[in-house]
């Protein structure tokens, strides 16, 4: 089965590459034709990747996130996930031409330096540590196309504003469907994101981690999952303004990004693969 997974990884990333024309396809000409294959070619393309992380995980044994190409595989496919979810929720295609190539890249420079992995964590090879990471990795990349959308968002007001039309106005979609497009991404990523820290915070109690609460990684997990619960109060309680949802929204994701680079790079946490 090991031979099997570099072709099946490559078949993958060529099928993201077919999947990224149809969208294309669609945003130059809005044919019949394209609107038609644009999502059953990344549905193909999602669940050949989906293959290959499940041959990746039985043939090694361990959760495919035990280097930095297998994580960078796994982002690309959650993100890919989220954004088909979006798009089947929304019913609404065109901002694939975005998404796609992200998954593309992603997925293309995780098979450029995806090698054998033998010298495996213990840590990879807990089912509930799987299920903790496996909902972190889809709740970032919601958060992430959230933050995709909100841009979006705001660069077509700013062009609104200075009144600078063109094919992307024509083709993509109204700022009404981006601006749903934003909120449905943060109301998807922050449920997988809250039951992400709840499945780790069960995790770390059965394995007798001390000194649980006053981890930094827990603590900034905890200020994400606040920050965008008051992204969505702010957009469905308070009734605030798209572009101010979609300046929270990027506001939460920078948040997002810099605690994960903190955690990991600066302050001392036992939240690391290497102990």
């Amino acid at each position: 089965m090991e031979r099997a997974l570099f072709p099946l990884g490559l078949t993958s990333t060529l099928l993201y590459a077919a999947a990224l024309a149809c969208y294309l396809l669609l945003l130059a000409r809005d044919g019949r034709a394209a609107r038609r294959l644009a999502r059953p070619s990344l549905i193909i393309a999602v669940a050949v990747h989906t293959a290959y992380e499940v041959l990746r995980g039985l043939v090694y044994r361990h959760h495919p996130m035990a280097s930095l190409f297998e994580i960078v595989s796994i982002v690309a496919l959650s993100l890919a996930l989220v954004y088909l979810a979006i798009e089947v929720w929304r019913g609404n295609k065109a901002t694939g031409v975005f998404v796609v190539p992200l998954v593309l890249i992603l997925q293309a420079v995780a098979m450029l330096g995806m090698e054998p992995t033998f010298d495996i964590p213990p840590i990879l090879r807990s089912p509930l540590f799987g299920v903790h990471t496996g909902f972190a990795a889809l709740g970032l990349a919601a958060f992430l196309l959230a933050a995709i959308y909100a841009v979006m968002l705001l660069l077509f007001h700013r062009a609104l504003r200075h009144k600078r039309f063109g094919l992307l106005f024509e083709r993509l979609t109204s700022l009404d469907v981006l601006a749903r497009m934003n909120r449905g991404a943060v109301l998807v990523g922050l449920p997988l994101f809250a039951a992400s820290a709840v499945f780790g915070l069960v995790w770390a109690v059965r394995e007798g981690i001390s000194g649980l609460w006053a981890d930094p990684k827990v603590l900034l997990t905890l200020l994400v999952i606040l920050v965008y619960g008051f992204v969505l109060a702010g957009a469905y309680g308070l009734r605030w303004s798209a572009g101010r949802v979609a300046r929270a929204t990027v506001a939460g994701f920078v948040l997002t990004v810099l605690a994960t680079a903190a955690t990991h790079l600066w302050l001392p946490t036992w939240h690391r693969f290497g102990g």
